[in-house]
């Protein structure tokens, strides 16, 4: 087995389960909230905990920071102090995503996020490749 075939099928499963997994979560977390509290969707929707749990944005957060933990390990080559950067990342990342979010237009703040992510997710997973075809050449 190739070690691009190799790294494609150890990204595979973790991508299926987290993009299954977080979209249920979300999709319970929405669901929850709409029972639970008194809410105005559209009013509330810019809050922090709601904006960042609903959606297709925690997916693409998810999707990015294994694409990340992908790279950053294969450039480290050691598991904590990868797992270490990857968190580091994540948080450097975070409150870049939440500068811009006016009130209201939550959906298509949401896709235009989600998008983002993705090519952000998909460059990483891209330069991981790179580096894998690096140590193995």
């Amino acid at each position: 087995m190739s070690p691009a075939r190799w790294l494609a099928a150890k990204l595979a499963v973790p991508v299926a389960f987290t993009t299954a997994g977080v979209t249920v979560l979300s999709a319970v977390y929405a669901w929850g909230r709409s029972r639970t509290y008194d809410t105005h969707y559209p009013v509330q929707s810019s809050e922090r905990l709601v904006y960042g749990a609903m959606g297709p944005v925690p997916v693409g957060y998810t999707l990015l920071c294994l694409a990340l933990g992908a790279l950053i390990a294969l450039l480290v080559r050691r598991a904590l102090p990868s797992m270490a950067l990857t968190v580091a990342a994540y948080i450097v990342l975070l409150p870049a995503g939440e500068a811009v979010r006016p009130r209201g237009r939550f959906w298509p703040l949401q896709l235009v996020e989600t998008g983002i992510l993705l090519a952000l997710a998909a460059g990483a997973v891209a330069l991981a490749f790179r580096a894998l075809r690096r140590h193995h050449a």
